[in-house]
């Protein structure tokens, strides 16, 4: 099964990012869009495992406080043509991708060791980018889990199911 770890979104914080997409649709950006119930921030990927146990175990070691995150700029991996959403979250979400990371390798579950940059895929394989046209959504949200997720594909569609969740300490 293919796992990771992510930050899903509010309700409230999803429908902003969801009317951030209906902009770039508007503004004639083609590509592979982001299904509303997918949208959401990974701290690590971890990729194919027999079993999920080793990660939950992980997942059980981290603590955190709640805190809060908010949209920022829209960005653009070149390399890859993804139209992604940016947050703002004073180094929250780069902490704990690192708190995460430390104990997956202390738990000897292998990830993906590339940089944590905190941002929600809006768009795959974009045709075009042009952030000047689009207004960035002012929504907030607080941060209060994280998530062991497994991805499928399912009739053709991924699809993200939650196995674990690890809540923050108050």
């Amino acid at each position: 099964m293919r796992l990771f770890v992510a930050l899903m979104l509010s309700d409230a914080f999803r429908a902003s990012i969801i009317n951030t997409q209906a902009a770039l649709r508007k503004c004639g950006i083609k590509g592979t869009y982001t299904a509303p119930d997918s949208l959401h921030v990974t701290l690590a990927f971890i990729g194919e495992q027999k079993s999920p146990s080793a990660a939950n175990d992980a997942l059980k070691q981290v603590s955190f406080s709640p805190f809060e995150i908010s949209a920022g700029p829209l960005g653009y991996f070149r390399s890859s043509s993804i139209i992604w959403q940016g947050l703002e979250d004073n180094g929250n979400i780069v902490m704990l991708a690192e708190k995460v990371r430390t104990a997956l390798q202390r738990s000897g579950v292998p990830f993906d060791g590339k940089p944590a940059v905190p941002h929600i895929t809006l768009i795959r394989r974009a045709s075009s980018f042009d952030a000047e046209k689009i207004a960035v959504p002012t929504e907030t949200m607080t941060v209060e889990r994280i998530d062991l997720m497994r991805s499928d594909v399912i009739s053709g569609r991924r699809v993200y199911t939650s196995l674990f969740y690890r809540k923050a300490e108050s």
